[in-house]
C-alpha cells in the first residue's frame, strides 16, 4: 500500500509509543489533579517516586518497556475503560515468568512490583483509544468536577441550615422552653436528659419583642427546603439520536443516556427541567444568607424570588446543574438540525454539544461526493455565535481535548466540541471500483486501514482539522479569546518536514516535503480513486509538488500537473498525480486555514499591510531627513568654500600690497651674455640711475603695511608638496583631506 512519504516510517504503529492507553485517575487517587496521563509516562514517574536513582528498582526499570507492552496486549481489542489494578497485577505475574530470575532477584522484583501496585487506587482505570474515547473522557472529567463542586456546596447547605435553626430556636426560647425546644437546643445529647421534666423546671416567661410572623414562616420554609434536599445521583445526561449507540452507554450510577430525534432541542428542555428543580433550593440558600445577615427586605426581595429562574443563577449555581451533553451527527447539524443548533448556541445554557468530524468529509454533502461543494465548516459557524465556547480538537491529542472540556464546563456558556477521531469505516472494494494507485491492489478485499490515532494526527498536520479554542470569557477580541497554539508550524501554509531517500545511484538525498491535504487523502480508502501512479522512469518539468502548485496563478498552473510523493510496502519512492477535484479541495482547505490564521493573528493581512505602510512611512521620513541634512551640508560646505576663497584672496592681496617692490627693481639682473661690452653696461647703469632719481623725486613714499611674520598656511590651497613638513614637522600636519594646516 502507498503511504505519504513522510508517514512511511510509521507504517507499523505497534512499534511506536504514543499517548494511549490513558490512565484515568479517580477522585480518590493521589494523582487526581492530573485527571489523566499516558501509561508509559505514569509508570516511569510513579516508580521514580518510590525508587529514585538509576540503581534503585533496577530490574523493574530495565523491564518497564516489556511490562508496558504486556499491558497494551491485555487490552488490545477492548473498548472503554478497564480497571487498572488487575491489569498491572496480571502483567507483573507475566513479567516474573518471563524473566525466571533467581529467588533473591525475584523477591526484589516482586517487592518493587507490589510497591508500584499499591500506589494505584482501586478505582483508577485504563482507557484505550477507540470510537468512544471522547465520551469516556467527558464522563470522567464531569464525574470528578461534579463531586468536588457538590461536596463544597453541601457543606454550605449544612452551615446555612444550622444557622437558620439557631434563629428559630431563639424565637422558641422567647415563647418559653417546652420539651421540644429544649430537645432541639441540647442537640445530640438530648438522650441523656428528660426534657419533659426539665421543661417544667425552667421559668416560662415570654419575651416582649418577637420575630414577625411573616419572617418566621419564611425562615421555616427555607430551613425545611435545605433539610429535605437530596442531591441527584445522575451527574451527566447524554442525548443522542441513536447514532452513538454502543458499549459506552451501559449505565453506571452517575450518568444516563436519552435517545431523541432532536438532541439539541431535547438538551435545552432537559436543562430547563433540571434547573427549575434546583431553583427552589438556590432561592432558599439565598434567602437563608439574607436572613442570617438580617438583610432581607420583603419589598425588594419578595418579587425577585417569585420570578427566580435559571437566568438569575450565579455562575457557581449554574455549574451545579447536572451536566447535559448533546451528541450530534455533523450531517444533522449541517442540515435539519442547524436551526436548533444555532438557537442553543445563542441561549447561554451551559450545555455541551459533541460532534464527530470526518476530516475528509463535508457535513453538507453526501458521503460519496465530499468534494462536490465547498466544505461547510461547523467550527466557523459556531464561532459566529459570539457567546459560546468553541473547541475544534481530537481525541488523539488528549491534553488539548481535556483542556477544552475543562474550560467549557467551568463557564456558564454553551460549549461546542468538534472532534476528529481518525476512525474509518471498513470498506470492501469491488471489481467495478475505479482504478486505484498501484497495479498490485487486489480487488474484493478489505482496503488498507491505518491506525486511527495516526490518521487523526495526520489530520492536524495536513490542515485538515486545525485545532483551536475560543473562550468568550477571556475577552472581546479574537486575540484574547482564541487559542491557536497547538497547530504545527502555524505561521506557514503547510507543515514542512525533512525527508531523506536514496537515489538511483544509491546516494542519500536530503530534502524537505510539505504535508498537505492531498497527502492526508492517501490515508482514506474512499479517496484513493483521486490518485494515479506515474510510471517509473517517466519525468517531466511540468510535474509540480502540490504544495508549490497551489501557490501558482491560474495561468501558470494550467500547464502543470500536481503530484505527491508516496512510499509503497517495498519502501520504494513514487510520484502519484492528483485529481482536479482533490486539488480544488486542497485549495479550499488552505483558504480556511488562512481564515483561521487571520482570526488568531498568526498571519493577518491587515496587520501586515499596516506594518508595511508604517515601514514605508518611516522610510520616507528617514529619506526626507537625510535629504534635508545633505542639502544643509552642501549649503554649509558651499558657504565655507566661498568664505575660505574670500579670506585667502584677501590675505593674498594684503601680502601683495605689503611687498617692497623697490627692492625688486633695485635688484641687479643677471647678465644677458658673457660678451657684453663695458661701454654698454656703463651706459645702462647711468640711464638707470637717472630714471631712479626722477622717479624718487616724482613719487611720494606711502606708509609700509605691517605683515605678520607668524607662520601660516592656507589649507584649502595646499598641494601636498610636503615642503612645510620638511621645514618643521612639529608645527605642520595633514588633515583628513591630505592638506596641511
Amino acid at each position: 500500500e502507498h503511504l505519504p512519504a513522510l508517514l512511511s516510517p510509521f507504517r507499523d504503529v505497534s512499534k511506536i509509543r504514543y499517548d494511549y492507553p490513558l490512565i484515568l485517575f479517580s477522585r480518590h487517587s493521589q494523582y487526581r489533579d492530573q485527571h489523566a496521563e499516558p501509561l508509559s509516562s505514569f509508570l516511569k514517574e510513579h516508580i521514580d517516586s518510590f525508587a529514585p536513582g538509576d540503581n534503585s528498582a533496577r530490574i523493574l526499570k530495565d523491564n518497564l518497556g516489556w511490562l508496558e507492552v504486556a499491558i497494551r496486549n491485555e487490552i488490545d481489542g477492548l473498548e472503554g475503560p478497564q480497571q487498572l489494578q488487575p491489569l498491572i497485577e496480571q502483567a507483573s505475574r507475566a513479567l516474573q515468568q518471563h524473566l525466571a530470575l533467581s529467588e533473591e532477584n525475584a523477591a526484589s522484583l516482586q517487592s518493587d512490583l507490589t510497591q508500584m501496585s499499591e500506589g494505584i487506587h482501586a478505582k483508577d482505570q485504563l482507557l484505550p483509544y477507540d470510537r468512544y474515547t471522547t465520551i469516556h473522557l467527558m464522563i470522567h472529567l464531569v464525574h470528578g468536577r461534579f463531586h468536588a463542586r457538590w461536596d463544597t456546596f453541601e457543606e454550605e447547605l449544612k452551615t446555612l441550615s444550622r444557622q437558620l435553626n439557631q434563629l428559630l430556636d431563639v424565637e422558641r426560647h422567647k415563647q418559653g422552653d417546652d420539651a421540644e425546644t429544649l430537645e432541639r437546643s441540647i442537640g445530640s445529647n438530648a438522650s441523656h436528659f428528660n426534657t419533659d421534666i426539665l421543661s417544667t423546671l425552667m421559668p416560662q416567661q415570654s419575651a416582649t419583642v418577637q420575630m414577625p410572623e411573616e419572617r418566621r414562616k419564611r425562615i421555616e420554609q427555607a430551613a425545611a427546603i435545605l433539610e429535605e434536599f437530596e442531591p441527584n445521583p445522575i451527574q451527566v445526561r447524554f442525548i443522542h439520536s441513536g447514532d452513538f449507540t454502543g458499549p459506552w452507554d451501559k449505565h453506571p450510577e452517575h450518568f444516563e443516556t436519552i435517545v431523541d430525534s432532536d438532541p439539541c432541542s431535547k438538551a435545552a428542555a432537559l436543562f430547563d427541567t433540571q434547573a427549575e428543580a434546583l431553583a427552589t433550593l438556590f432561592a432558599a440558600c439565598r434567602i437563608a444568607r439574607l436572613e442570617v445577615d438580617n438583610h432581607y427586605d420583603a419589598v425588594v426581595h419578595d418579587p425577585w424570588f417569585e420570578n427566580f429562574g435559571w437566568e438569575a443563577f450565579s455562575e457557581e449555581e449554574l455549574l451545579l446543574v447536572p451536566a447535559t451533553v448533546a451528541l450530534e451527527s455533523s450531517l444533522r447539524l449541517a442540515g435539519e438540525g442547524m436551526s436548533a443548533f444555532s438557537k442553543l448556541l445563542n441561549s447561554g445554557r451551559p450545555i455541551q454539544i459533541l460532534t464527530r468530524i470526518k476530516g475528509h468529509g463535508n457535513p453538507a454533502a453526501a458521503e460519496a461526493e465530499p468534494f462536490h461543494d465547498f466544505r461547510l465548516e461547523l467550527g466557523y459557524i459556531a464561532t459566529a455565535h459570539r457567546q459560546c465556547y468553541v473547541s475544534q480538537t481530537s481525541a488523539a491529542r488528549y491534553q488539548h481535548l481535556m483542556r477544552g472540556f475543562l474550560e467549557a464546563t467551568e463557564i456558564p456558556r454553551t460549549g461546542v466540541h468538534l472532534i476528529n477521531t481518525g476512525m474509518q469505516d471498513e470498506l470492501i472494494l469491488q471489481e467495478a471500483d475505479p482504478h486505484l494507485i498501484g497495479s498490485n491492489v487486489q480487488k474484493a478485499r478489505k482496503q488498507f486501514l491505518m491506525d486511527p490515532w495516526m490518521v487523526s494526527g495526520a489530520a492536524l498536520e495536513g490542515r485538515v482539522h486545525p485545532f483551536f479554542r475560543i473562550n468568550p470569557k477571556k475577552g472581546d477580541t479574537f486575540s484574547e479569546r482564541m487559542d491557536f497554539s497547538v497547530n504545527p508550524q502555524a505561521e506557514k501554509d503547510w507543515a514542512i518536514h525533512p525527508f531523506s531517500y536514496r537515489n538511483d545511484a544509491g546516494e542519500m538525498e536530503h530534502t524537505e516535503l510539505a504535508f498537505t491535504f492531498a497527502d492526508y487523502a492517501l490515508l482514506i480508502p474512499q479517496l484513493r480513486n483521486h490518485f494515479r501512479q506515474i510510471p517509473e522512469g517517466f519525468g517531466s518539468e511540468m510535474l509540480t509538488p502540490i504544495a508549490e502548485y497551489l501557490t501558482l496563478s491560474d495561468e501558470a498552473a494550467f500547464a502543470r500537473v500536481p503530484f505527491v510523493w508516496t512510499v509503497n510496502e517495498e519502501n520504494e519512492l513514487h510520484k502519484v498525480v492528483v485529481s482536479r477535484e482533490l486539488v480544488l479541495a486542497s485549495k479550499d482547505r488552505l483558504n480556511y486555514w488562512h481564515t483561521l490564521q487571520e482570526l488568531s493573528g498568526v498571519r493577518n493581512p491587515h496587520a501586515e499591510e499596516a506594518v508595511n505602510e508604517a515601514n514605508l512611512l518611516a522610510e520616507a521620513k528617514r529619506n526626507s531627513a537625510i535629504s534635508e541634512l545633505n542639502a544643509a551640508h552642501e549649503t554649509a560646505l558651499s558657504t565655507l568654500r566661498n568664505n575660505a576663497t574670500t579670506e585667502v584672496m584677501g590675505k593674498l592681496a594684503q601680502v601683495l600690497m605689503g611687498m617692497d617692490l623697490q627692492q625688486g627693481f633695485n635688484a641687479t639682473p643677471a647678465a644677458a651674455t658673457t660678451t657684453a661690452t663695458p661701454t654698454t653696461a656703463t651706459a645702462t647703469e647711468t640711464a638707470t640711475e637717472e630714471v631712479t632719481e626722477v622717479a624718487a623725486e616724482e613719487t611720494t613714499p606711502e606708509p609700509a603695511i605691517e605683515v605678520s611674520e607668524d607662520p601660516w598656511i592656507d589649507s584649502i590651497l595646499c598641494t601636498t608638496c610636503n615642503d612645510c613638513l620638511a621645514i618643521n614637522p612639529q608645527m605642520f600636519v595633514y588633515n583628513d583631506d591630505k592638506q596641511a594646516y
